[in-house]
């Protein structure tokens, strides 16, 4: 039998990113990560992604966190017998850091399905990995749902820039007059023709995903064919960086059916 993860023959792991440090909810995360706080039915953001994981048979996850290890281990029993959860624990350097030095750690690991632990979608995992595997990267957006439009593609939806604030970047030189704003809704899909980018990124200070010199950069500026990817059949899209935010949400969630949000 083909592993539940295998597509064209390579294993896709899903990563599941959940070290960041949460300084803007630190009165609620000082021990306990932000993508461990009860949000909906007594679970949280990271139980309800597992549980999409297993409704969609994946039996392979890993997840990363920087602190809340018991926390952690804890998930990883309750869950052992539905998913194999690999638990990497990782330096709060940015999710472009946890990336590089998983796939330098694990050679095994050539292909990822990027998720971030504190956003939910209802999103099919399987659908979106067949639809975006002829690319080196992809990246999630949605003209139905919006959140902030900061990511730049031009007429083929390919990704050259980011808007921080006011200031628009491009990751290359500008070669059209022409281009769109689109939204990242947390998913991302990263390629074998990525791997061997990643292998030779040396780690630093700190590095995120689309910022100056962050790996969207390094990716573009190396050739990869990375796209952004609109799926418009996505309906539920929650995700919360401040205690406000986790508490509208989880109000908003305790309004919906008995049936799992997603």
């Amino acid at each position: 039998m083909n592993n539940a993860n295998t597509f064209c023959n390579c294993p896709v792991y899903p990563l599941i990113f959940c070290a960041g440090k949460s300084s803007r909810m630190e009165t609620l995360t000082k021990k306990r990560p932000k993508v461990l706080l009860e949000i909906y039915n007594n679970k949280s953001s990271l139980e309800l992604i597992l549980d999409s994981l297993v409704c969609q048979h994946f039996d392979k996850v890993l997840v990363n966190y920087s602190y809340g290890k018991s926390y952690f281990e804890k998930i990883k029993y309750n869950y052992r017998a539905k998913i194999n959860i690999q638990l990497i624990r990782s330096r709060a350097l940015g999710q472009g850091n946890n990336i590089v030095n998983i796939v330098k750690r694990h050679e095994f690991i050539k292909k990822l399905l990027c998720i971030n632990g504190d956003t939910l979608t209802n999103l099919d995992f399987r659908l979106f990995i067949k639809k975006v595997e002829a690319f080196d990267v992809a990246v999630l957006s949605s003209t139905k749902i919006n959140p902030s439009r900061t990511l730049i593609s031009d007429y083929k939806k390919t990704l050259i820039g980011f808007v921080k604030k006011t200031t628009i970047y491009f990751y290359r030189k500008r070669i059209i007059n022409k281009y769109f704003l689109e939204n990242y809704l947390g998913v991302m899909y990263v390629s074998c023709g990525a791997h061997q980018i990643l292998r030779t990124i040396k780690t630093r200070g700190f590095l995120g995903i689309f910022g100056s010199k962050d790996l969207m950069e390094i990716f573009c500026q190396s050739g990869l064919n990375v796209r952004v990817v609109t799926e418009d059949l996505l309906t539920k899209y929650y995700t919360f960086n401040t205690p406000n935010e986790y508490m509208v949400i989880r109000n908003k969630l305790k309004t919906t059916s008995t049936s799992e949000p997603l």
